[in-house]
């Protein structure tokens, strides 16, 4: 008994900062307890439009869109099914939930109740049906919610108890229970794969599609998908006002074939890839919702990713943007720490007269100020500096960021914006311990919940409103999304902290974004939530290598369908096409060509180079200059891979269709090496028995029409192409 009791006060201790005399739950005033209530199911049969459960024989049978489930009601196990298909793709599904160490599930319980209502939301017309698992002071509410215009299914799990309880561990969906039986199957299955998708965009994190044996974790979402067929299925949250969702599998241990032999989709992941040191934050009360999690098959994975994004956008619409795409400058590159306002109204200088055409559908150019800026410009030349760039038609753009603290060592001085009240000591994220979160990046994490922080980070946006600027580029977020200690103790999670401290943000701003008068892009930041932004970066920095290229066009692969749906853009980072401050060597002419077509295959076409130097300015001149790609460019939509099984690396085929054309871009990422490539138009979403016109839009030139099924393209040395079928 004693070591069970020291084993329960260590991890109550690590899962919610508590003692050993802490681990009775009676000390927290959970309030007046009012139960879940719901609709009891009357008939056996209830059918809709796409919809239909049935009560039968000890199962509870649902269908809705692409999913079919079959749940058992005296065990507590489900099995999802693709529509149509009879062989389940995911086997013995359940719920639970972790409390102070203890794991409960929905299996070790009885059904004592079943629910249905129907519903009309956002998602549209559909059914809310609920089982109610009950054990001894503990339910555990599935529900399940049905839609007859969409194609998936949402599934929510409430952990529920009448004397309150306190967890930060639910999965609305388990499969596996520890032995060596599999629970997944794609077959047939050529090349099954499954998708890491990364918390957040910093420290050059990339994006895998990994074999599904020996895979591992994703954050958010994932699809699991057979490359060579595209069939799988999407899972993941569409909520993330609290939870940090993620998604885990686990292959067992056999000769030769490996099953999958543990999957979960669940509300309370924290590790080394979210930032996290401490554990993920408990929610408490007598009902405590999970993530809405998210499940559809689909028959290419692509359009299931798609589906996810917009699903998204059902809940947290994205902020609205009619302004058109971003064209224009940015100092970090060209520049990094040498910034003036010389240079700044320079580069615009140089803009207007030699690429005045370099522009978005609406006309406009940004010239942005990057890191750095605030320690070389005194306020009345930067004022000045932002009237020259408007006098030249451009819109002037900044750069700052909210939650990080870039001076550790001086954590007594005073926050700006607050008028003396708070030092940083004050307003840093701690531990549970009571000490500073460690650093990122080099710099401290600051508390979204602190008044100082918000007071900072509201002078700071409406100082660069009253100079001037139009865009802002907001960097180190996901400092701010980290699980610790928070001045407001009614937030418990990094991602609750992450909201509260957003809402401020967008509420004084909101003027400025009802009448889109400033655009938003988050540097390093989190993937959820995203309603706070118009566009995100994709990846981390990206400079001119043909090696940066291809890191870029890593997260292009994977994460093309972000943009158009949870944000209006995708932000690739800008293009370098001669060298950067860290590369004062000439890049190669095609290292510059590759830069500017990675970006306009994003959809988002921001240079960064340094005009002082002639040979930037005739690149410029000859690449930036290309108004085919321009214009293509200025819808600001991302292309989507043609294959999805390339590891760690980028794909080498993206394609892009519209109502009368279609576009296909191809790349060598060899600096040394010319590349042969054939793509099939069949697997590029191209009718392989028409003949097709081609536009060599980089050449601006017309090639001979290409019939037979495949297209051959040869490349030189780190060399891009970009072709418009019609």
């Amino acid at each position: 008994m004693k070591n069970k009791f020291v084993c329960c006060a260590v991890v109550c201790a690590a899962l919610f900062g508590c003692t050993s005399s802490d681990i009775n739950l009676a000390r927290y005033n959970f309030g007046e307890y009012f139960p879940l209530e719901g609709t009891p199911m009357q008939e056996d049969i209830y059918t809709a439009e796409n919809i239909h459960v049935e009560r039968a024989e000890g199962r509870l049978l649902l269908s809705g869109g692409s999913v079919r489930i079959d749940y058992n009601l005296s065990d507590g196990h489900a099995d999802f099914y693709r529509a149509g298909s009879d062989e389940p793709v995911l086997r013995g599904v359940f719920t639970e939930t972790d409390i102070q160490g203890v794991n409960f599930s929905s299996t070790s319980m009885t059904r004592s109740s079943l629910y249905l209502e129907a519903i009309q939301d956002g998602f549209g017309a559909g059914v809310k049906v609920s089982v109610k698992n009950t054990g001894e002071n503990l339910h555990l509410w599935q529900n399940f919610y049905l839609y007859s215009m969409q194609d998936y299914i949402i599934l929510e799990t409430v952990v529920e108890s009448p004397s309150g309880t306190m967890t930060n561990y639910i999965a609305p969906i388990a499969a596996g229970t520890g032995e060596n039986n599999e629970i997944l199957s794609l077959e047939p299955a050529e090349d099954p794969r499954f998708l890491f998708v990364p918390w957040d965009n910093d420290g050059f994190i990339r994006y895998r599609s990994d074999r599904l044996i020996g895979a591992s974790e994703s954050y958010g979402v994932t699809a699991v998908f057979d490359n060579e067929s595209r069939h799988g299925f999407v899972t993941g949250a569409v909520t993330h006002d609290t939870w940090k969702t993620g998604i885990r599998i686990r292959s067992g241990i056999g000769r030769g074939f490996s099953p999958i032999v543990d999957f979960r989709v669940f509300g309370g992941i924290a590790t080394g890839v979210t930032r996290d040191i401490e554990p993920h934050g408990s929610l408490l009360g007598h009902q405590i919702y999970s993530p809405k999690i998210f499940f559809g098959f689909y028959d290419d994975w692509r359009d299931g990713m798609e589906e996810y994004g917009r699903a998204n956008t059902v809940i947290t619409p994205p902020l609205p943007w009619d302004q058109g795409t971003a064209f224009g400058w940015n100092s970090w590159s060209a520049l990094a720490f040498d910034v003036t306002s010389g240079l700044f109204t320079g580069t615009s200088d140089h803009f207007k007269a030699e690429l005045p055409w370099f522009s978005n559908n609406n006309g406009i150019t940004y010239i942005n100020l990057d890191s750095y800026w605030d320690s070389s410009l005194a306020p009345d030349r930067l004022r000045e500096a932002v009237r020259h760039v408007n006098a030249n038609g451009h819109k002037a753009g900044t750069y700052g960021g909210f939650y990080s603290y870039w001076d550790p060592e001086n954590l007594e001085r005073e926050v700006e914006g607050t008028d003396g009240r708070y030092r940083y000591s004050q307003v840093i994220l701690r531990d549970r311990r009571g000490r500073p979160l460690p650093r990122i990046a080099g710099a401290l994490s600051l508390d979204p919940t602190h008044p100082g922080t918000i007071m900072r980070a509201a002078a700071q946006i409406r100082d660069l409103i009253d100079q001037g600027f139009e865009y802002v580029k907001l960097d180190f977020m996901a400092h701010g999304a980290r699980e610790g200690v928070f001045f407001n103790r009614a937030i418990r999670t990094g991602v609750q902290a992450y909201n509260y401290g957003m809402k401020h943000f967008i509420d004084g701003i909101r003027d400025e974004l009802e009448n889109q008068k400033i655009l938003i892009s988050l540097s390093i930041a989190p993937l959820f939530p995203s309603q706070y932004a118009h566009a995100r970066r994709i990846s981390c920095d990206i400079f001119g290598s043909i090696d940066n290229a291809e890191y870029l066009l890593n997260s292009l692969t994977y994460a093309w369908w972000q943009g158009g749906t949870i944000y209006a853009f995708n932000d690739p980072d800008h293009i370098t096409l001669y060298n950067s401050y860290n590369h004062r060597d000439a890049h190669l002419f095609n290292e510059g060509l590759t830069s500017f077509i990675s970006k306009a295959i994003t959809g988002y076409v921001i240079n960064s180079d340094d005009f002082r130097q002639p040979e930037a300015r005739e690149r410029a001149r000859q690449i930036l200059g290309n108004e085919e790609i321009n214009r293509m460019a200025a819808d600001g939509i991302s292309f989507r891979p043609v294959e999805g099984n390339t590891g760690d690396r980028s794909a080498d085929i993206f394609v892009r269709h519209d109502q009368e054309n279609s576009y296909l871009a191809v790349f060598n990422f060899s600096r040394d090496r010319p590349k042969t490539m054939t793509v099939d138009f069949a697997r590029a979403g191209l009718d392989p028995n028409r003949t097709w016109q081609v536009r060599d839009m980089i050449a601006q030139s017309d090639e001979a029409p290409v019939s037979g099924g495949s297209m051959t393209v040869t490349l030189d040395p780190a060399q891009p192409g970009l072709f418009r079928l019609y």
